[in-house]
């Protein structure tokens, strides 16, 4: 990740990770991000430029196969998406307490109910994420693609897999178990 390396994008769309680094910047990200219960639409993200760094706990979109039972956070207040946790102490609430969220579609034969942990239950299968010049769309399903647009916003982009040039507008298709990341210099 240092100046002289090449840039490159690293992704792992079974785990719901991206490494990048283009020029000067390094951007982590889980986009599956603590969703052990539930998909939370939640990503983490560290970013770093020669000027700044970022470590932040940021909303993205997620398309998921719904199983149609939903999980409601309760109130841990300490290590919130694990078992190892103290009940509310009367001073301090969880502030997504009461939060509804969608389970993604359990495999046949895994035996699972709303509250319980698993990998299967907060993996949706397509995510997008911006933060900063970066939008981020990871395809974790094997057999379906899913299409992205560039933002309005994001003129003079490229998308840094292919790197090639992309359109404000202009739509591109995320094939599975792949994942695209768009740039722009603006």
């Amino acid at each position: 990740m240092t100046p002289t390396q090449p840039d490159f994008v690293f992704s792992d769309e079974q785990d719901g990770v991206v490494a990048i680094k283009n020029g000067d910047d390094v951007l982590y990200a889980s986009l599956y991000w603590r969703a052990r219960n539930a998909v939370n639409f939640l990503a983490k993200v560290h970013y770093l430029t020669p000027t700044v760094e970022h470590d932040a706990t940021v909303w993205e979109t997620a398309q998921l196969d719904d199983s149609g039972m939903k999980f409601t956070r309760d109130d841990r207040v300490i290590e919130a998406q694990t078992r190892r946790h103290e009940d509310n102490r009367g001073d301090v609430q969880q502030a997504l307490q009461g939060e509804t969220l969608p389970i993604a579609k359990i495999p046949a034969g895994v035996k699972f109910r709303p509250g319980d942990e698993s990998v299967y239950a907060g993996k949706a299968d397509f995510y997008t994420l911006r933060y900063g010049p970066y939008l981020i769309a990871l395809n974790t399903t094997t057999d379906r693609s899913f299409d992205v647009t560039v933002p309005a916003d994001m003129k003079e982009a490229k998308e840094l897999v292919t790197k090639q040039s992309v359109t404000t507008g202009q739509s591109l298709s995320v094939k599975p178990r792949t994942t695209a990341v768009i740039w722009t210099a603006n």
